[in-house]
């Protein structure tokens, strides 16, 4: 709020995602062509469980600030491992400038020295650390000062606007700053058409201009009922509402009625929620955004989300049949959620049962038996490592294992950061099941041997 030029007022935890018009100027560039160059900051809720949203919005920023409790006496660079990550792992600009800001430096000290935080901000690729403070304004002007020189002008795509497209950008962005939410597209192009009368355009020129605009996240064109979103954060906002009411339910399943989550029926928290006929139509664009990007399972009259889940593998981590580990980087979360879904839809596996922590499928066919089930294990090694096991009934064929492990390795190869997977084969015993040392099946392969022996101690054995 303070950096985008506003007076500091004490506020509530941002919900979702805030969008402020940090700076609008005009620029005469060196060909003499005049620019209008505008920054938009935008605020992210940090809280957990609005990371899986965020991560959508990410692609095609050209600065980030990543904000830290600087007086955590543990870890204090803990949740920014996670942004960075997610950050080197968006499509976002080859130009994208980070910086480390320390905030509320003002109400509390920090337990980190400035070494450590020029120490942790160069191995982790950051461009600059700042320590702020928004009520007494500390940092505040220095930081503005770098954002505005951080970004490459030069070399963004440049959008040339003949007068009539320029007059209808300006005329949807004008209906957004009035705090306009939901307008269909035939009412914006005649209010447009009565506001100049004198202006001759087609229909599709109007269209093209929502397209514009969209393309920098200032409005969302829905994909039904004719509908422009002048306010797309609220997409965020209730679709973190709905993804905590899953979380939320009885017994840690994860998921809502599908009518319950279309009809607004769960409890939003302290969202700040808008008209009931503005809301249904949002209600309706989030579940579909849920659907589209993987994130969720429309099953049977129920929205399952893998993500939310709180109940665990009982037998976690130790998985009799685990035949191989995946390590990898990234957006854990996302990347086990989207390998749940894109298995349910394959439709070569059914999906059996869920967990927090796990998935098990059946080969499509199979009957519900422990022997022939196909699953696997996810476990966080650390902020933005992971690691997941796959394991296999015994009696599942030798093609089945292949493609699951397939579709397995592809996904995460696609999830992971820099297409970076660490695959290791795990072994075991085929008569107890027990998993054999890799050091010592290393050994017996240097010796030239393609077996190793498996005894199996068993200390209330007399010999």
């Amino acid at each position: 709020m303070v950096l985008a030029g506003e007076k500091f007022k004490a506020t509530t935890s941002t919900h979702g995602r805030h969008v402020w018009s940090l700076e609008a100027k005009h620029h005469q560039s060196s060909d003499e062509l005049w620019e209008i160059r505008e920054t938009l900051l935008w605020d992210l809720a940090g809280q957990a469980e609005y990371r899986l949203i965020h991560q959508l919005s990410l692609d095609q920023i050209n600065v980030a600030l990543v904000l830290f409790d600087g007086s955590s006496p543990t870890n204090p660079f803990k949740e920014v491992v996670f942004w960075n990550k997610a950050l080197q792992q968006a499509k976002g600009s080859s130009q994208l400038k980070k910086y480390l800001v320390a905030a509320r430096t003002d109400v509390s000290s920090l337990s980190v020295t400035e070494a450590r935080m020029n120490d942790f901000a160069k191995e982790h690729g950051f461009d600059g650390i700042f320590r702020t403070a928004a009520l007494t304004g500390i940092g505040i002007e220095e930081l503005r000062r770098h954002i505005e020189e951080a970004i490459d002008w030069d070399n963004l795509p440049l959008t040339i606007s003949e007068s009539l497209f320029k007059q209808m950008k300006d005329f949807v962005v004008e209906h957004k700053r009035q705090g306009y939410i939901l307008e269909k597209t035939t009412n914006l192009i005649q209010h447009f058409r009565m506001k100049n009368l004198d202006v001759d355009f087609e229909d599709q020129d109007f269209q093209a201009a929502l397209g514009r605009v969209e393309a920098y996240d200032l409005i969302k064109i829905l994909s039904f009922g004719d509908y422009v979103l002048l306010q797309p954060e609220l997409l965020d906002n209730y679709a973190s509402a709905m993804a905590k009411a899953a979380r939320e339910q009885p017994d840690g399943l994860g998921f809502l009625d599908e009518q319950v989550a279309r009809e607004g029926q769960f409890n939003f928290g302290s969202l700040d929620r808008v008209t009931k006929d503005d809301e249904q139509i949002i209600l309706q664009s989030v579940v579909e955004l849920f659907i589209e990007k993987e994130l969720a399972i429309a099953d049977k009259s129920k929205l399952i989300f893998p993500s939310q889940f709180n109940r665990e593998l009982p037998e976690h981590p130790e998985v009799q049949g685990t035949v191989v580990s995946y390590q990898f980087e990234g957006a854990l979360i996302n990347a086990y959620t989207t390998l749940v879904v894109r298995l349910y839809h394959s439709e070569a596996f059914v999906l059996e049962s869920l967990w927090k922590n796990a998935a098990i499928f059946l080969p499509y066919g199979f009957k519900k038996q422990s022997s022939k089930r196909c699953g696997f294990v996810f476990k966080e090694i650390d902020e933005g490592l992971g690691r997941i096991f796959v394991f296999f009934g015994v009696d599942i064929p030798d093609e089945t294992k292949i493609l699951f492990l397939k579709f397995v390795h592809e996904h995460l190869k696609h999830k992971s950061l820099d297409n970076k997977v660490v695959r290791e084969r795990i072994y075991n015993c085929p008569k107890c099941q027990e998993t054999i040392e890799r050091r010592a099946v290393q050994l017996r392969l240097e010796k030239g041997f393609s077996s190793i022996i498996s005894v199996l101690f068993n200390p209330d054995s007399t010999h």
